[in-house]
């Protein structure tokens, strides 16, 4: 440039909503914090590369910031190295219950899987599987929704969906005894709202619960599931709703303050952080403005801390 400036490029996302463009914004800064230091993509990052319009994938191209290839390039053995490479401050027993929790991760997905097939590319394959509507609901409403299964899933009404506020009422007899009685008001998410129309459309007409087939109590929701995984090509996951649920909430919260999340999920932020939340690397990373190599290096003691 004339006066030595850098040229600074701008990515246009075209017409999205504010929290589409602040969400774009921080995956963004990923991707230059990645290049920059030389590290690899978180899988939140990967996925969201993986779901990005080609014309949006072809400009990060153009600039620089991804490969052709660099949404499918990484193994979850690959990350895994990396990440351990990079965790010096682990005490030996942490190490050695993380290194338990590598084992078991290779195990059940295999070494060699894209890391960001790992989360969605499950889920689509289980949904493929399930044998009719009522079953990809009750799966969507676990895996997108957030909800407790049978509880909370076989107690929902058409009349609880309001289609036109984009939202849901869920009763939870688990917090029947808490403030509210137990009722929560949850956004139909973009990706459970096909699951629900299609369950609706194909609903008898002056149909009241929005799961019908199998509310019987002899039959086992999660034994059918398990059998549903199996028959996907995935290997079952321990504790299999509670898990949907979990993958869920710490998905919500890398967009969404945790108070607004847990409201929606129906517990407490002392409950998410004990039982369903992770901390990373990459909210270190970001929250500090530091690049990998930076982050790396101050760990190491490398950088003083100001």
């Amino acid at each position: 440039m004339p006066d030595g400036r850098p040229k600074r490029n701008t990515i246009r996302l075209g017409p999205v909503d504010k929290r589409t463009a602040l969400s774009a914004k921080r995956y963004i800064e990923a991707l230059v914090a990645a290049r920059i230091g030389g590290c690899a993509l978180m899988s939140s990052t990967l996925e969201w590369l993986r779901g990005l319009p080609p014309n949006i994938h072809r400009r990060l191209e153009r600039i620089g910031l991804v490969d052709p290839a660099a949404s499918t390039r990484y193994t979850l053995q690959g990350w895994l190295a990396e990440y351990f490479d990079t965790r010096a401050d682990w005490k030996p027993r942490t190490r050695q219950n993380c290194i338990y929790v590598r084992t078991a991760l290779e195990d059940h997905f295999g070494g060699d899987m894209p890391l960001c097939e790992v989360t969605q590319a499950e889920a689509e394959a289980v949904l493929e599987a399930c044998p009719d509507a009522e079953w990809r609901l009750i799966f969507a409403l676990c895996r997108y929704g957030g909800l407790r299964c049978p509880s909370e899933v076989l107690r929902l009404m058409w009349a609880d969906i309001h289609w036109d506020k984009s939202r849901f009422t869920v009763q939870s007899p688990k917090l029947e005894h808490h403030d509210g009685g137990g009722v929560r008001t949850v956004p139909i998410f973009a990706e459970l709202r096909p699951h629900l129309l299609e369950a609706f459309d194909l609903a008898e007409l002056g149909a009241k619960r929005c799961i019908r087939r199998y509310r019987d109590l002899d039959q086992n929701l999660r034994t059918r599931l398990t059998d549903i995984i199996k028959r996907a090509g995935v290997k079952p996951w321990p504790k299999i709703f509670q898990n949907l649920r979990s993958t869920r909430e710490t998905e919500l919260v890398e967009l969404f303050p945790v108070h607004v999340v847990t409201t929606w999920l129906g517990n407490s932020p002392a409950v998410a952080n004990r039982h369903y939340l992770q901390t990373t690397e990459e909210h270190f990373t970001r929250a500090t403005g530091e690049t990998g190599s930076t982050a790396t290096n101050r760990q190491a003691g490398i950088i003083p801390a100001m």
